[in-house]
């Protein structure tokens, strides 16, 4: 079996897990996931921070995103004619729905991404080597081959695997919190 088909594979067996998880325990987990990531050295020293408005199947950031545009510059990532931008998050109200039907700032595009100290990613699934799996568009590695910040990964403990297959240009995580 090739690297693609083990990771479609993969990618529908987390699909499932994360959807057979209730309510309640998706709430349970984000709370304890997003205070690790409150407590985590490099984000409490951040003045810059890239986060993601995160869609159904992956942990709430909604909450977050705005309680913490109060204390720090926050930065979202917006697709635009098949690749990743960033913009600046300023309030939900100046967010449209973009690619993806994902909200999206409508701010202008922020040009040095070099300038933002810390990344927090999503995946579908990441390994105990720190390693990422996304959805398969490669958005993300693009985007993280450029910068040298700290990457802090977020999931549900069930996105936890102990082998991704992975390839070279994928970009590891500095951190996973589950």
């Amino acid at each position: 079996m090739n690297s693609l088909t083990t990771k479609k594979i993969l990618r529908q067996e987390i699909k499932e897990r994360v959807a057979s998880l209730s309510a309640n325990e998706r709430k349970e987990s984000e709370k304890r996931i997003l205070e690790q990531l409150e407590n985590n050295l490099f984000f409490r020293q951040a003045k810059s921070v890239l986060l993601f408005w995160s869609l159904p199947d992956e942990i709430d950031t909604h909450p977050f995103v705005k309680k913490w545009a109060r204390q720090k510059q926050l930065f979202l990532p917006v697709i635009q004619d098949g690749k990743m931008y960033i913009k600046p998050y300023t309030d939900e109200k100046d967010m449209a729905e973009g690619s993806f039907k994902i909200l999206e700032p409508q701010t202008l595009l922020f040009g040095d991404i070099n300038q933002i100290d810390v990344f927090v990613i999503p995946a579908v699934a990441f390994d105990k080597q720190n390693n990422r799996l996304g959805r398969g568009k490669g958005f993300y590695d693009k985007l993280l081959c450029l910068v040298s910040a700290y990457k802090i990964g977020i999931a549900y403990p069930e996105q936890i695997v102990d082998v991704i297959p992975t390839e070279k240009h994928d970009i590891k995580m500095d951190i996973i919190l589950y």
